[in-house]
């Protein structure tokens, strides 16, 4: 078997769970721009572009611009690719992919760099201090950030990349964004704007 498959299929986990606690029934969380979806618990906000992924939904790997902020003192937080995890509506729990998978089996990277949007923030971090992440530079490129520490009011903007869910782009999905000092993990639900398809 091709070696990047067998790397693709690992990434992937079935869930113990059923799939109906997970994708089936659920609504995407609020919107905060078109295609812009967020989640906010207490101190951290999270926001999600899903327009991205429309464009990439016959890639190997999908692309899920997010921002993260940390409005509050009293704690800090760090993530790490590891930090975020993708559930399709059937249930499935993706690993995001690692770096070497992306760089060497997703010709599309440097354009998502030069032409994607990053998640619409508007006044949410207004004053904040972004923080600088890189998880998913080019090759070559020298100056991956595989580990981001958010301090009281900061924040940071990235690009993970996960593995095409084998049951597509459909339905209602999820970003669970967890560890770092993140418990229980923020779940953001969301859908992709693919044609013919309303997110709403």
């Amino acid at each position: 078997m091709n070696p990047k498959r067998i790397a693709l299929a690992a990434t992937a986990i079935v869930l113990i769970a059923a799939p109906h606690s997970i994708g089936g029934g659920l609504k995407p969380s609020d919107t905060y721009a078109y295609a812009t979806y967020w989640e906010k618990r207490d101190d951290v906000t999270v926001l999600l572009d899903s327009l991205t992924a429309s464009f990439r939904a016959d890639e190997a790997f999908i692309p899920i611009p997010v921002a993260i902020g940390f409005q509050a003192y009293g704690k800090e937080y760090t993530f790490t690719r590891e930090s975020f995890f993708l559930i399709d509506h059937s249930g499935t729990l993706y690993g995001a992919a690692s770096y070497e998978e992306v760089v060497e089996g997703y010709p599309p990277l440097l354009y998502d760099r030069r032409f994607s949007r990053g998640p619409v923030t508007a006044q949410e971090f207004v004053l904040s201090r972004r923080e600088p992440s890189d998880f998913y530079p080019p090759k070559g490129d020298g100056r991956r950030i595989d580990r981001v520490h958010l301090s009281p009011y900061s924040w940071f903007r990235d690009v993970i990349y996960f593995p095409r869910p084998k049951s597509g782009l459909e339905g209602v999905l999820t970003l669970r964004v967890g560890g770092g000092g993140i418990d229980p993990p923020i779940d953001i639900r969301f859908k992709v704007p693919l044609p013919g398809v309303p997110i709403r």
